[in-house]
């Protein structure tokens, strides 16, 4: 303890004599200093402090949704779609001239064409839906309008335009009218080709769905879709000419943005035709395993359940209404071991009194 003090006060010794007074003013200095230190070194304050920074910035800014951009913003400033004047449009509906210009059409040798068709709508609801009155051709130069629906029959060579495999028919949603012409004129209908299918797998990136989205992407036109004139009445046999331009557009669209793929895939070596035909193969497989698939899931399911649960049994318990008939089952059973007569106690004894009578 004497040590203690010793070196306690030789330490005061050594310092200056004016060192209460600098520690009394270095004091306040150090106190200031912790003072504005003093948020940087509390973590909880601080970050209270920033969270609730960050929710007020949060609520301030609302969050960005992507606006929907109309396909009228897209394309209406680019030119309108119209078919080349080159072209010729004919606007049949005798049978016999339907037969004679596709013929000649198809002797023409192209592999693919335009289609598409028009019929009235069904305006009431759950009201039959009317027949395919308006049936769209185009090729290389020509463009045919076949009004049908006063045809009970189609033509012939329409019926064999419809039905061959290597002539390809492009659209949107064709297989649908493809559906449609079966329903109504009982044919077979082939090699029915979705644009957007093709435009899926040449151009990933894009995937327009609608004619005019693929039109406005690939032929950089504006193709007007006036439901006035998409919802007039198509049964009349001499149409508008704005009814005969607006169905020739529509085939025309078709046709051409069909000849876009058809360049591309010459440019690397392939056919259209293969490649329709390799894909349509493919997805056929890919249904195929699907519905392998599904089978197998099935199967899996009814043997699941088949070894938890046991088999059900039916019982059959039937009701006798009368006495005579359960009377007669017991002597039915019992006469198969003794040989007791079936008749009642009261026959027997009449049965005895008369051979008694016939012995005297």
């Amino acid at each position: 303890m004497t040590a203690l003090r010793n070196a306690s006060s030789k330490i005061r010794r050594e310092l200056p004599k004016n060192w209460s007074r600098h520690i009394a003013q270095s004091r306040p200095m150090a106190t200031a200093a912790c003072r504005q230190a003093a948020p940087a070194t509390t973590g909880t304050a601080t970050v209270n402090q920033e969270n609730s920074t960050l929710q007020q910035t949060q609520t301030e800014i609302e969050p960005i949704k992507p606006t929907p951009v109309s396909l009228d913003e897209l394309f209406g400033d680019m030119p309108p779609l119209a078919y080349p004047d080159s072209f010729k449009v004919e606007c049949l509906s005798n049978p016999e001239a339907m037969n004679k210009r596709i013929a000649e059409l198809v002797c023409q040798g192209d592999t693919f064409y335009g289609f598409d068709m028009e019929w009235q709508p069904q305006f009431k609801r759950g009201g039959k839906e009317n027949k395919t009155a308006l049936i769209q051709i185009c090729s290389r130069d020509t463009i045919l309008l076949l009004q049908v629906l006063r045809l009970e029959y189609l033509p012939n060579q329409l019926v064999r335009f419809l039905k061959t495999k290597t002539l390809l028919k492009s659209g949107v949603n064709i297989k649908g009218d493809g559906r449609k012409l079966a329903r109504d004129f009982k044919v077979e209908c082939n090699a029915f080709v979705d644009l957007d299918r093709i435009c899926a797998v040449l151009y990933p990136q894009k995937r327009p769905r609608s004619l005019r989205a693929l039109t406005g992407y690939f032929l950089e036109r504006n193709m007007s879709k006036s439901k006035k004139i998409q919802c007039s009445n198509w049964s009349r046999l001499n149409l508008t000419p704005a009814q005969v331009k607006y169905a020739a557009n529509d085939a025309y669209a078709s046709y051409a943005i069909m000849s876009i793929f058809h360049k591309q895939l010459l440019a690397v070596g392939k056919s259209i035709t293969d490649f329709v035909q390799h894909h349509a193969h493919e997805q056929h497989k890919a249904q195929e395993n699907i519905a392998i698939e599904q089978q197998k899931v099935t199967q899996q399911a009814a043997i699941t359940s088949s070894s938890r649960f046991p088999s059900s049994t039916t019982t059959i318990i039937r009701k006798t209404t009368t006495s005579n008939t359960f009377s007669f089952s017991r002597s039915n059973n019992s006469s198969s071991s003794n040989s007791i007569p079936k008749t009642s106690p009261r026959r027997r004894e009449i049965g005895l009194h008369q051979s008694k009578t016939h012995n005297k």
